[in-house]
C-alpha cells in the first residue's frame, strides 16, 4: 500500500541505483582473483556479491576458495588497489538518472546518498559523475552523502539513513529512499522512510517484490514522473 506522505527529500543508493559500476567491479575482482591464483567470476556472480559492504563482498568472493585470515586482508588490499585503477573505465550513470536528479532539484527536494561502498570511493565517484555540466550545476547536487567508514554500521542498519535525515533537517516520513536491493528497502523500513525499489539495478524483480517496498519503478524516468506529480506523493 502506498504511503501518503509528501516527498521532500530523496536518499539514493549508489551502486546499481545511481551508477552502473558492475563491469569495473568485476574487472578489479577478477584481476585480484587471478593474482591469487583463483578462478575468475562471471558478471552475474559479481552482481550478487554487491550491496552489503566491502567486508561481505570479499567474504563472498573468497567463499569456497581456500584462504586464511591473512589471505583475506591481503586480498582486500589487492582488490582496493585494483579498483583504484579501473573505477572510471566503464562506470556511468544509468540512463535517465541525470534527468531524475534534475527533476528532484526542480521540485526543490533535498538530496543525499547512502551506500555501503567505502566512503572515499563514494566521495570521488559523486564528484566525478555528478558535479558540473552533467547536471548543469557547479556543485555536487547531493547535499550530503555517506559511505562506509571503519567502525560504522552498514545498511540495513538505520543509523546512516537517520543521520542523513537529521542533516537534511527532514522527518524520515518525508524522505524517499531509493535502492535496487532488499537491503535498501529494509533500510528504509527500519528508518521509517518511504521505500522505492529500483528495477534497473543489480537485483531481480522478484527480490524487490519480496521486500515489499512502498513503490517499484522500472526506470529512473518512471520515478521522475512520479515525483513530478503535484502532490509529490509516492
Amino acid at each position: 500500500m502506498d504511503k501518503q506522505f509528501p516527498v521532500k527529500g530523496v536518499i539514493f543508493d549508489l551502486d546499481g541505483t545511481l551508477l552502473d559500476t558492475l563491469q569495473d567491479i568485476q574487472a578489479a575482482l577478477n584481476k585480484s582473483l587471478i593474482f591469487f591464483k583463483y578462478n575468475p567470476v562471471t558478471l552475474e556472480q559479481t552482481r550478487m556479491m554487491i550491496g552489503e559492504g566491502l567486508d561481505v563482498f570479499i567474504q563472498k568472493a573468497l567463499q569456497d576458495r581456500p584462504h586464511t585470515a591473512k589471505d583475506t586482508l591481503q586480498f582486500t588490499a589487492q582488490f582496493v588497489e585494483n579498483y583504484e585503477q579501473v573505477w572510471r573505465e566503464t562506470t556511468h550513470p544509468y540512463p535517465g538518472i541525470l534527468h531524475l536528479v534534475q527533476t528532484c532539484i526542480t521540485k526543490r527536494m533535498k538530496l543525499a546518498v547512502l551506500t555501503n561502498k567505502p566512503h572515499d570511493f563514494t566521495k570521488r565517484m559523486l564528484r566525478y559523475f555528478f558535479r558540473g555540466s552533467l547536471v548543469n550545476l557547479r556543485n555536487n547536487p547531493f547535499q550530503f552523502y555517506r559511505g562506509y567508514l571503519d567502525g560504522e554500521s552498514v545498511k540495513p542498519d538505520p543509523d546512516g539513513a537517520l543521520d542523513l535525515a537529521a542533516k537534511l533537517k527532514l522527518p524520515p516520513i518525508n524522505i524517499l529512499l531509493v535502492g535496487d536491493s532488499n537491503i535498501d528497502i529494509q533500510t528504509a523500513k527500519n528508518a521509517g522512510m518511504i521505500s522505492c525499489g529500483a528495477l534497473w539495478g543489480y537485483r531481480s524483480e522478484q527480490e524487490i517484490k519480496d521486500a515489499a517496498p512502498d513503490c517499484i519503478c522500472a526506470t529512473p524516468s518512471e520515478l521522475a514522473n512520479k515525483l513530478l506529480s503535484v502532490r509529490c506523493v509516492i
